[in-house]
């Protein structure tokens, strides 16, 4: 039971310390954070729109642009670190 509640204790840490560390990044870097979550949500929104078949019809093309654009911008804002796995 010891145990348990140590990793648990462990757990909840981790977390802790994530959450504080995107906290303080985000604090930190307000421009590139909303940027990131701006570049999220339309990518996000094209996808969910993509896969409901939406009744517009987009050159593909069109799209391909949109995503490097979107991976541009993602990897220019995020840290070194986490932007160089972003590949088009």
């Amino acid at each position: 039971m010891n145990a348990t509640q140590n990793r648990r204790n462990e757990i909840s840490a981790s977390w802790e310390d994530a959450y504080n560390s995107s906290r303080d990044m985000v604090s930190d870097n307000p421009l590139s954070s909303t940027l990131v979550a701006f570049g999220t949500g339309v990518a996000i929104g094209v996808l969910i729109g993509h896969a409901l078949g939406g009744h517009h019809h987009v050159e593909s093309s069109t799209m391909e642009r949109l995503g490097r654009q979107v991976c541009d911008v993602l990897r220019t804002s995020l840290p070194d670190s986490i932007g160089r796995h972003i590949r088009v």
